[in-house]
């Protein structure tokens, strides 16, 4: 527990050996396009485009938790479906400066989009002309966002002037070709130092997924795992930058262990870049476990929700906050669930958790549940404490999907409370952080 408390000294030696490194880089790159030829190989600056985003007004309205006192900032306001990030991709530009979203544009089109911090401006990030797919996420160390569009994977350079008036321009580079055999794209994530994207689909006339690498300076693709069964919420892990997580998309349910059965009948799996065939990060026994919305945390760990108790006849159902350590293989419960025979699935779930995501600093993690409430857990004494509530009604509405900011104090999530669907960012209270 002691290496977890030191997240931000950790973090920060990280952030100078790695800008060291990006500094004698980039003197070694100048000295190179001095030297040779310019050429424009698949990767990193074969194509490249440039444009000015629209930049919209505020649409920011404050308010406060009325039992945690948390601040929760409305980002948006219209009268369509938002939706933030998915909760495992990244959401915000490493500089914390800008938030990724998807706006429904009143009478048009769903389009990605930006929330500038400093003035509340909603940016929309994309051409209009241009059409997105799969899960865009924003980069780790450069103000970039990485998306997928015709058939191709792409970089997003953010910059951003306020003066004499908002102007944020993109500049794209391509970075490489999606292979043919993918017939559409479940999962993009960038690896622990920053060198390659790793993404995955349904391979076409099949019923398995392939999932691959790729150097982002070369375009050169690697293949990680071919699997016989539907893979997502393809993930890399936050510290080893070969190591990859994948879910089997159809063994979340209770009692498919019993459905569907064999070698490969597990929620959560391993892939790295050897000879190595997946392998088993959690097995579950064959009598049925839930195990759900897995996600990468610090020194190596991966949070998920997981029960073992489940009515059938009404659904009602048991889930916990799990944290498991990928080296050990030992998992240990961070927020509990609860479980009382003859109560009903509505009031149980406001008891039991089913996304749960780690701050980028090791001191907490969040979970939430059907009824939009999050919750707090300390990394370090498991105590518990409720953020925000009834952002959701049971039953109906998206779920909160809350993702971090860099700075791990702050959360982006979904909010159904004004009857559509809003993003929001709440901000973990200062003295949760002295007492936690």
């Amino acid at each position: 527990m002691g290496s977890r408390l030191r997240g931000n000294d950790r973090e920060n030696g990280r952030y100078r050996n790695r800008l060291e490194a990006t500094v004698e880089k980039s003197f070694l790159w100048i000295t190179l396009i001095c030297l040779i030829p310019w050429t424009t190989p698949q990767g990193l600056g074969a194509d490249v485009a440039t444009w000015d985003c629209e930049v919209f007004p505020s649409e920011r309205e404050v308010t406060f938790d009325e039992e945690s006192g948390a601040k929760v900032t409305f980002i948006t306001g219209n009268s369509g479906d938002d939706a933030n990030l998915y909760f495992h991709q990244r959401s915000w530009l490493p500089d914390g400066s800008l938030l990724f979203f998807f706006r429904q544009e009143e009478d048009g089109p769903r389009t990605f989009s930006g929330y500038l911090e400093e003035t509340g401006e909603i940016v929309r990030i994309q051409k209009p002309d241009q059409s997105l797919f799969g899960l865009p996420t924003a980069a780790r160390y450069a103000n970039e966002v990485y998306v997928a569009h015709d058939q191709a994977l792409w970089a997003w350079e953010i910059e951003t002037v306020f003066e004499p008036k908002t102007r944020v321009t993109v500049t794209e580079k391509k970075i490489c070709d999606i292979p043919e055999e993918m017939g559409s794209l479940s999962g993009l994530n960038e690896n622990s130092d920053g060198t390659r994207l790793v993404f995955g689909g349904p391979v076409k006339d099949s019923t398995g997924s392939l999932i691959v690498a790729a150097d982002k300076e070369t375009g050169e693709i690697q293949e990680v795992a071919r699997t016989p069964f539907p893979a997502g919420h393809i993930q890399c892990s936050w510290d080893n930058p070969d190591l990859v997580m994948f879910n089997h998309q159809r063994s979340w349910k209770w009692g498919d262990h019993n459905r569907f059965g064999g070698p490969y009948d597990h929620r959560m799996w391993l892939a790295d870049l050897s000879d190595r065939a997946p392998w088993k990060l959690y097995p579950t026994p064959a009598t049925g476990e839930l195990t759900t919305h897995e996600c990468w945390w610090v020194d190596n760990q991966v949070v998920f929700c997981s029960g073992t108790h489940w009515n059938q006849e009404t659904g009602a159902e048991e889930s916990h906050v799990k944290v498991i350590d990928v080296d050990t293989g030992v998992a240990r419960i961070i927020g509990a669930g609860s479980w009382v025979e003859g109560v009903s699935p509505r009031d149980l779930a406001k008891r039991n958790w089913w996304h749960s995501s780690g701050d980028p600093t090791g001191r907490f993690v969040a979970g939430d549940n059907w009824h939009g409430d999050i919750a707090i857990f300390s990394a370090q004494s498991a105590r518990e404490r409720l953020l925000v509530q009834n952002h959701r009604t049971y039953g109906g509405g998206a779920h909160p999907h809350m993702g971090w900011s860099p700075d791990g104090k702050k959360l982006v999530f979904a909010s159904n409370r004004r009857g559509n669907v809003d993003v929001c960012i709440a901000e973990i209270p200062v003295d949760w952080f002295a007492d936690w």
